[in-house]
């Protein structure tokens, strides 16, 4: 199985001066499904423990499923790591 890469924006551009980021994500067709791995071809869980993977229909661009997923774990796993502990609390959750 060959490990293929693609790259997703994980944080937009805002101006000349922040060019905004991205990562890279791993992943490999096989068996009818794109599956997201580490570099090393290790398959990669959501934090319930689902494999981050997904059949392919007919028309389906593996390259393109690949970067939906690889967002839907990035966002996932390291979403809020920015603002962490000055994250702002959603109404009603926290007792005053």
């Amino acid at each position: 199985m060959k490990i293929e890469s693609v790259y997703i924006t994980t944080t937009r551009p805002r101006g000349e001066a922040d060019p905004g980021e991205c990562a890279l994500i791993h992943y490999i067709v096989a068996g009818g499904e794109v599956r997201v791995t580490d570099p090393d071809g290790h398959l990669l869980r959501y934090a319930d423990g689902e494999p981050v993977k997904r059949a392919l229909g007919p028309d389906d661009n593996p390259r393109q499923i690949a970067a939906r997923l690889g967002r839907s774990y990035h966002n996932e796993t390291y979403g809020d790591r920015e603002r962490g502990f000055w994250r702002d609390l959603p109404r009603g959750s926290v007792p005053v």
